[in-house]
């Protein structure tokens, strides 16, 4: 969706191949600079508000090994680690412990993360200088000296909400521009909470709202 405008009995979404369609809800769920673009011509005080909300980036490497590689038990969910601790990575996650199917069998998929708001500059470095970084603090962390047999490097300009100072003013102003506007609903991370369980619990109470609207 690239526009919405107002229509009597809901509204008109424009979408990016230049149609249109029109709806009696919409629920925005995107990240909050979309939105902004979004809402610049439908609400410019709304579109505002969503710019204030920062995003940092992150680098997601992904590492692919033999499991006979890895000596240690991966039956856990990974480790975070504190900034105290000054390693370039902010943790790992044992992806092919974690959920079926990430890997092929006998196979392990480690996915490790790097950057954020303490360290927004790893979007910066190159390939090479990302993964040695993520192998030093495998080995240190895990005791794995074997180079991976598949590597992935995602980076994400612009990865991670930011509830800097002044949030849960923005929150409330969001929510006052959506109320003038019936059939509008807002959730998503960018607003209440970043973790999945926060955002689970944001779109359960977007479904009741939206079913308590529609019942009016």
């Amino acid at each position: 969706m690239t526009a919405i405008r107002r229509q009597s009995d809901g509204f008109e979404l424009t979408l990016v191949d230049g149609s249109s369609v029109s709806s009696e809800i919409v629920i925005f769920a995107a990240p909050a600079y979309a939105l902004a673009k979004i809402t610049d011509n439908f609400d410019a005080e709304m579109a505002r508000i969503l710019r204030e909300i920062l995003y940092a980036p992150m680098n997601v490497i992904c590492c692919g090994y033999e499991r006979e590689k890895i000596s240690r038990n991966l039956d856990a969910f990974g480790y975070l680690i504190a900034k105290k601790e000054g390693r370039a990575t902010l943790g790992t996650l044992w992806d092919s412990s974690i959920f079926p199917n990430r890997a092929p069998q006998g196979k392990v998929l480690l996915r490790s993360m790097m950057g954020g708001a303490t360290n927004p500059g790893a979007i910066d470095l190159s390939d090479s200088d990302v993964l040695s970084k993520v192998r030093t603090d495998l080995q240190e962390i895990m005791g794995i000296s074997a180079a991976p047999d598949f590597v992935r490097i995602f980076r994400h300009p612009q990865a991670i909400p930011q509830y800097t100072v002044g949030h849960s003013r923005r929150v409330e102003g969001l929510r006052g521009r959506a109320a003038l506007t019936p059939g509008l609903f807002l959730t998503g991370n960018a607003f209440f909470g970043v973790g999945l369980n926060d955002c689970v619990n944001a779109s359960n109470q977007v479904a009741d709202a939206v079913l308590a609207h529609l019942q009016k």
